[in-house]
């Protein structure tokens, strides 16, 4: 098996903390697999948002210069997507976050995991 995105707690800037959104996965137990359907899934019920961007992301340049959007416009309440290897076909490695944005204006971050 080889791990795509290293584990990272599912954190939020303080922006979603206070809004009740938490991504739940990926997270230090459920690792992202390369070349694999992968699981993003978000806490939905209590979110003020109803959508957003989901954007790859890794603090290597040399690995990926600028976040990558994976999926351009995501609805809240459908609480998961699944990923395939073909949306995020990045190489293994380790500082891999995900970012939750705004559709319109993907700099404007809502978080991170």
């Amino acid at each position: 098996m080889v791990r795509l995105f290293k584990a990272i707690p599912a954190l939020f800037l303080a922006t979603l903390a206070a809004a009740d959104l938490e991504i739940l996965r990926p997270n230090s137990n459920v690792w992202w697999v390369a070349q694999s359907l992968n699981e993003i899934a978000w806490t939905c019920n209590d979110s003020p948002y109803s959508q957003f961007t989901i954007l790859v992301n890794n603090t290597d340049p040399t690995v990926l210069v600028s976040p990558m959007a994976v999926i351009d416009i995501q609805q809240n309440f459908q609480c998961s997507i699944t990923i395939s290897q073909n949306q995020a076909n990045q190489p293994a490695g380790t500082g891999w976050t995900l970012l939750f944005a705004n559709p319109f204006n993907s700099t404007d971050e809502d978080g991170r995991c």
